[in-house]
């Protein structure tokens, strides 16, 4: 496979496609505002949507929640106070209560024995705490993908825009050639209206591709939290080497946030489940009391007495539910299991199917640009053609179409191959890796790994 160069006689001729002095100007004013432009990378874009995205505040506050649930569990295991305090009013002829008005109790019960029932509470709330984090991981994953995808969007729109515009000023070009012909007698008025038509259409697919730019741009945002300026533009990042395919599926199950949480799930189901069975036998206790006031007995009306209990308490739950709980909880393992085999298929299946896009558009990517290369040369060739009598209008206005079409396949071809470059990054090493990479001093890509890369 052959590294495309953009060498520097044909990189403003490959995406402009202007054969007109009017043409090159344009495309040089154009450049101009490129180079004065604020560059937005995809990390940038990924930073500020992790740092300020609404989705991420919540994963956070549920994660701060499930940490204090962990402190609850792990206080199950002290023991619990109580205080209470009674009242009583008797009828005057009520000769059993003779005593104090008033009882106060003041209890502090211990568990000693609870069949593994505190523990495997605070085991779920610890798993739970776990797959919060890894919940809060998987958030960021995706709305780091989401900004790949937002970024290659406004990127293919920009091309698109740039290509059209250098359209519109061929045709432009060609429509004041034609019309000044017809005045002079030499073409028909029907070339006139072919060119008029041509015009019009390229001028509504750049107003399309302006509409999808400014789409584009909104999205991100919405993904930043901020308006772009005006003169921010997409720029591409730093690329380097991806490993093979194998390799990068094995990393991307390995690393995956929402694969890793839903194993914390699991785990949290497992505690759920031995919490449940524990609740099947008696928990052991040991209680202390003190009270003060006696219902009955008008000498210890006055009187406080401590005690001490040890007892047994049991949670069958009503007709035995425990049971059948249990094996509730039983299925409901299962299920999650169940999930997570088909999840790893899920991303698996997109792993490779994202490896097959990239390697095709490595491929593309040079032969789309032999293909705008020969487009070009034979518009150049035919205009002259035309001039000299050998070629038609027609097909001079033939070749333009096809020269635009053959930009504007290139152009998605090359935003579409930095999207399925970075969401395999992203799948390989996780966005903060991936982002961390992209700025260090890391090679440049072999052409192996990232062929035709060009800048608009």
């Amino acid at each position: 496979m052959k590294q495309i160069k953009c060498h520097q006689n044909s990189t403003c001729k490959r995406l402009s496609g202007l054969p007109s002095r009017n043409a090159l100007w344009a495309w040089a004013v154009a450049a101009l505002f490129s180079m004065q432009a604020q560059a937005l990378e995809v990390r940038h874009i990924v930073e500020a949507a992790v740092a300020n995205h609404p989705i991420m505040q919540g994963q956070r506050a549920l994660r701060d929640g499930a940490q204090i649930d962990v402190k609850t569990a792990q206080q199950q295991f002290l023991p619990t106070p109580s205080i209470g305090i009674e009242t009583l009013s008797a009828g005057s002829q009520d000769s059993t209560y003779r005593g104090n008005a008033t009882l106060q109790t003041y209890r502090l019960q211990q568990p000693l024995w609870t069949g593994g029932r505190l523990t495997a509470g605070l085991r779920k709330a610890e798993a739970q705490s776990e797959a919060s984090k890894h919940a809060q991981d998987d958030a960021a994953q995706q709305l780091a993908l989401r900004s790949v995808q937002a970024w290659s969007e406004w990127y293919a729109a920009t091309l698109k825009q740039t290509a059209l515009n250098s359209s519109v000023a061929t045709h432009q070009s060609l429509f004041e050639r034609v019309q000044r012909r017809v005045q002079d007698g030499a073409s028909a008025a029907v070339e006139l209206e072919l060119t008029e038509g041509r015009l019009a259409q390229t001028l509504s697919q750049r107003e399309g591709a302006v509409a999808q730019r400014d789409a584009a741009r909104l999205k991100i945002a919405q993904l930043m939290g901020r308006s772009l300026a005006a003169d921010e533009e997409p720029t591409p990042s730093k690329v380097f080497a991806l490993p093979e395919m194998a390799q990068l599926e094995a990393s991307a199950l390995q690393r995956s946030p929402m694969l890793q949480k839903q194993g914390a799930q699991l785990q949290a189901q497992q505690a759920e489940l031995q919490e449940k069975k524990a609740e099947l036998y008696p928990e052991v206790y040991l209680r202390a009391e003190h009270l003060r006031g006696n219902y009955e007995n008008p000498i210890m009306a006055s009187s406080a007495y401590n005690r001490v209990y040890i007892g047994l308490s049991s949670r069958f739950g009503a007709g035995f539910s425990n049971i059948t709980a249990s094996e509730a909880m039983q299925r409901k393992l299962d299920a999650a299991q169940s999930e997570i085999d088909n999840n790893r298929r899920n991303i698996s299946e997109q792993v490779q199917s994202d490896w097959q896009q990239w390697r095709s558009l490595s491929v593309r990517l040079p032969a789309l640009e032999r293909s705008l290369l020969a487009t070009r040369k034979t518009a150049e060739a035919w205009d002259r053609q035309f001039m000299a009598g050998r070629k038609s209008w027609l097909e001079v206005m033939n070749t333009a179409r096809e020269l635009a079409q053959a930009e504007l396949e290139w152009a998605e071809a090359q935003a579409a191959w930095f999207n399925v470059f970075w969401r395999l990054a992203i799948f390989n090493a996780g966005w903060e890796n991936a982002i961390h990479t992209s700025t260090s001093t890391a090679p440049e890509p072999s052409p192996q790994t990232a062929p035709g890369l060009k800048q608009p």
